[in-house]
């Protein structure tokens, strides 16, 4: 696919690939040339693909935006789903 979309393709900014265990380390942007505060301040696109995980703990970067989130979704079903994985979670991990 790679070699068929080459010189097709248009590269997003950095903040539409916010991965949220990346902004730990300054240094992993600094080392691609990319401005940190940029994409943590602006993030566009967040992606929970690491061990943090803002169902885990509301200490989590932007777990506050992505509660703020859920708990504006009307379907009151979906949140308590959310609220007993979470608990479920914390048992699992204490």
């Amino acid at each position: 696919m790679n070699s068929i979309l080459f010189g097709h393709i248009k590269m997003l900014p950095y903040n539409c690939n916010v991965i949220v265990d990346y902004l730990k380390s300054q240094s992993f942007y600094e080392a691609l040339r990319i401005d940190y505060h940029e994409v943590t301040n602006n993030p566009i696109i967040i992606h929970y693909a690491g061990k943090s995980k803002p169902w885990y703990s509301r200490k989590n970067l932007y777990a506050d935006f992505w509660w703020s989130i859920v708990d504006s979704i009307s379907s009151f079903s979906f949140y308590i789903e959310i609220i007993k994985f979470r608990r479920l979670i914390r048992k699992r991990f204490k």
